[in-house]
């Protein structure tokens, strides 16, 4: 009797311990899975809204609940990461086409993020950088993006220059890492301390001397089209044939009557120039830029010359004297590799005296 009421007792504390312990374990199984979100195993595609895993504080991915309807929140965004100023990245990894456009979506763990500026689109990003591209927040994606400070998009930064003829301000001729700064030729070589900037394609060369002030005392001449310094000349023959030796420096004159071109008919300072329109002869009645110009514009031309070309006023073609209509030009002259019509070609076609002018082929 004793050994059958110990048997139930037995049985049924069993029960109550088989009870107790399915409905421990069901609290359990719930508690764990409102606890600890399993990792994700769907693909989002699109707008898809699955159980996303967002980043707690410490970093690791939970799944957000709404605990008011028990059920799952489809949140793209991780939570911020107030340790150390990081934000967490998202619970997806993104795949992308040429253009920086999502193309594809898939669930995985959450990591922290690499850089400050992570970012799934233009939304996430500060104003610096408002661009979200490929994931990273950049300040620009095309030179429209940029101001004109720094025009250039590269990289996802506006910068100043792509190469040095970007660079357009004579201090700071160099484009070095998108930046433009001065002369760094004295650190390169110190036989070439001079940065020369070429007119063909602005690039930057380095150069023993711009002017004579550069050059030392047994070689004070700067030759401008080599950019060297010359040695001291002690005659004429020490300099170029179409310079003089004049206090140990090659000039290209010493007085106005070395100067044969009517366009620089002025020595001023061992130089051929004009430095105003009346030092200009009759036919170049402008001075721009120390050199004497017919023209600057096609309306400062006399009659019988059709256009202005580079500062010269040109004739109008013609193939015989008949074509040249004008009284003033009715000569037709092979000038060069054209016919022009032209005022005269010898004094008999000249009238009331006057004589004529074969190096414009005028009349005066």
């Amino acid at each position: 009797m004793i050994l059958k009421e110990e048997s139930r007792n037995l049985k049924r504390n069993a029960s109550v311990v088989f009870l107790q312990c399915a409905i421990g374990c069901w609290l359990c199984f719930c508690f764990l899975m409102l606890s600890f979100a399993p990792a994700c195993t769907d693909n989002g595609a699109g707008n898809d809204e699955v159980a996303v895993q967002t980043c707690d504080l410490e970093g690791v991915c939970t799944i957000k609940y709404d605990t008011a309807n028990s059920t799952t929140l489809g949140e793209r965004t991780c939570a911020l990461r107030t340790e150390k100023g990081k934000t967490c990245g998202d619970c997806w990894d993104y795949q992308f086409d040429s253009d920086g456009n999502v193309t594809q979506k898939t669930c995985v763990i959450c990591k922290l993020c690499n850089a400050d500026f992570d970012c799934i689109e233009d939304e996430n990003c500060p104003t610096a950088a408002p661009f979200c591209q490929q994931g990273t927040c950049v300040s620009c994606q095309s030179n429209s993006d940029c101001d004109t400070e720094k025009p250039f998009c590269i990289e996802g930064g506006c910068q100043a220059c792509r190469k040095d003829n970007d660079c357009t301000k004579e201090a700071l001729p160099q484009c070095e890492d998108g930046v433009c700064v001065a002369c760094k030729c004295s650190s390169t070589d110190k036989t070439k301390p001079y940065c020369l900037k070429k007119e063909a394609d602005q690039s930057v060369d380095c150069v023993a001397c711009l002017k004579d002030s550069h050059c030392g005392a047994t070689t004070p001449k700067c030759d401008t089209t080599e950019y060297v310094c010359k040695p001291f000349c002690t005659k004429d023959s020490d300099c170029a044939s179409n310079e003089f030796c004049d206090s140990g420096k090659c000039l290209q004159c010493r007085a106005s009557s070395d100067c044969t071109s009517a366009k620089q008919p002025l020595c001023v300072e061992g130089v051929c120039m004009c430095e105003k329109d009346s030092d200009c002869p009759a036919g170049f009645g402008k001075c721009e830029s120390g050199n004497c110009i017919q023209c600057s514009q096609s309306s400062d031309c006399p009659e019988g010359f059709t256009r202005c070309v580079s500062g010269e006023c040109l004739l109008q073609l013609c193939s015989e004297s008949a074509e040249c209509t004008n009284p003033n030009y009715g000569k037709c002259k092979r000038i060069g590799p054209n016919t022009f019509c032209v005022g005269c070609l010898q004094d008999s076609d000249c009238d009331n005296g006057k004589s004529c002018d074969t190096t414009v082929f005028l009349c005066r």
